[in-house]
């Protein structure tokens, strides 16, 4: 009777021990299906987190104004630049205040031609390149509607620096001599611009991590201190000769337009 009785009990704390363990619900966080998926609320937390730091890459265009217009065409050079650029900076959100700098370069067009030698043994390639290189920083004044729009107005100072430069490949047999000679010149700049950035798409990393996308649209009025535009010209016919030449600005004016994605993190 007493082995019946013990077999009884042994199996009913076997049914039990085994009931407690399928009762228990495993922790594993290296298993996505274990976690829990986070409600709206939660979401919508995560959204409002402040995104502190932003960079911008961008294409953009610079329309030369007045005296400066006058002095490009004069100079055989195109008025309206193309270019593209990167910027950085930080956003103090909640304080609708941001900070930051940025990197351009616009291209005013080129000019090229090929000669060869007497005995056709070698060949020579003569390229002329003008471009502006705008190194700005800026202070903005930018408030966000529902982490959603960011328009914004800014005060802009820096410098630009203008640039030309002759370049001269000799090719033969194969190998290529490289040779160049520039010319370049300087402006102070100080302006104010207007913009308006609109979210593209959130990213978020479980469980607080968000990285933001934001298309941007941009303005800007620049003035400069005195300079002077430099162009390189290439003699017309059968050499290499070139010479430099330039047009005093005054008071250089420009209008920039820009569009690009802002990264927020």
């Amino acid at each position: 009777m007493k082995s019946i009785v013990s077999t009884v009990l042994m199996l009913l704390s076997a049914y039990c021990l085994h009931a407690q363990i399928a009762g228990e619900v495993p922790s594993n966080p290296d298993n996505p299906s274990e976690l829990k998926m986070p409600d709206d609320e939660t979401i919508r937390r995560i959204k409002q987190q402040a995104l502190n730091m932003q960079f911008e890459i961008h294409y953009q265009q610079a329309v030369s104004q007045l005296d400066l217009r006058n002095a490009f065409e004069l100079l055989g050079q195109p008025p309206v630049a193309y270019g593209f650029g990167v910027e950085g900076g930080y956003y103090f959100d909640p304080v609708p205040l941001a900070v930051g700098g940025e990197l351009g370069v616009y291209f005013n067009g080129a000019d090229s031609k090929s000669l060869r030698s007497s005995s056709f043994s070698s060949r020579f390639e003569l390229t002329s390149s003008n471009v502006q290189i705008p190194i700005l920083a800026h202070i903005r004044f930018q408030p966000t509607i529902n982490s959603w729009l960011f328009p914004y107005a800014e005060a802009v100072a820096g410098f630009t620096i203008f640039s030309s430069t002759i370049t001269l490949r000799h090719i033969r047999a194969g190998d290529t001599l490289t040779d160049s000679d520039g010319n370049g010149a300087l402006t102070w700049n100080y302006g104010v611009g207007m913009g308006l950035a609109i979210k593209v798409h959130d990213i978020i990393t479980l469980p607080n991590s968000l990285q933001r996308t934001l298309f941007d649209v941009r303005v800007r009025y620049l003035w400069g201190s005195d300079t002077n535009i430099p162009h390189a010209e290439l003699v017309d016919g059968n050499t290499l000769d070139y010479y430099f030449t330039e047009q005093r600005v005054a008071t250089p004016q420009v209008v920039m337009f820009r569009a690009g994605f802002i990264f927020q993190l």
